[in-house]
């Protein structure tokens, strides 16, 4: 979910609206979910998917070792389950 989030606004003239949500953007973060659905969107180890976590966070150790750090949930997901290719 970073990827969604504005840059930050170095322009002084009529960025004060943009500038306010941005400074909340932590806070939705926090407090929001993300529907998986067909696993497309949603990025297996960095989006906020499982308990309000990333996946990398509940398991920095397995993060660190996994050879595919920005695949989605549908591209980890086979018929055989869950391809972590470590």
């Amino acid at each position: 979910m970073d990827s969604w989030v504005t840059k930050e606004a170095t322009n002084p003239y009529g960025v004060t609206v943009w500038r306010s949500i941005r400074n909340w953007w932590p806070f939705v973060r926090n407090h929001t979910t993300i529907t998986v659905h067909n696993g497309i969107r949603t990025r297996f180890w960095k989006d906020r998917w499982l308990d309000n976590q990333t996946l990398s966070e509940i398991f920095p150790d397995i993060f660190d070792l996994a050879l595919h750090k920005d695949k989605t949930v549908a591209e980890m997901w086979s018929p055989q389950g869950w391809d972590l290719s470590l």
